[in-house]
């Protein structure tokens, strides 16, 4: 299978964010000409840089991947999962109250600022799993 977690430089370009569904959707069919496997199972990360779910579903590009992961040729073989679930929210207080002010305190959950998701290993860790989940499920289609 393949995932994708990738979109936050695509939202700042007109022509990337308008076309984002139908790239995505040449992208995974390219992928699976490629490595010669038409149905491969492919996992896409939905961006999700703001902490709610009204916001995600302002973005155009997270709209877009989501859109793209229901396209009826992906019917069974292609899933989207929302990244804003799994926000550090802990991390993300912290940042607000001056993360270089309470940088020791910040290094234990972050490492980065707003975007990277803070940075936070919580985040990627638990992300990844859901796209492990994800994954396992059409696997097992």
């Amino acid at each position: 299978g393949f995932v994708w977690f990738q979109g936050f430089n695509d939202q700042f370009s007109d022509a990337f964010r308008d076309n984002y569904k139908s790239n995505m959707i040449h992208f995974i069919k390219d992928v699976r000409k490629e490595y010669k496997t038409p149905k491969m199972p492919f996992v896409i990360g939905v961006m999700g840089t703001s902490i709610t779910k009204e916001k995600v579903a302002e973005n155009k590009v997270s709209v877009a991947q989501r859109e793209a992961a229901k396209a009826p040729e992906f019917k069974g073989n292609v899933a989207s999962v929302d990244s804003y679930l799994y926000y550090a929210v802990d991390a993300y207080e912290l940042y607000k109250k001056g993360w270089f002010e309470h940088l020791h305190e910040f290094s234990l959950i972050g490492s980065d600022r707003p975007y990277h998701y803070m940075g936070s290993g919580k985040f990627f860790v638990r992300f990844g799993d859901a796209l492990a989940d994800a994954m396992s499920g059409l696997l097992k289609k």
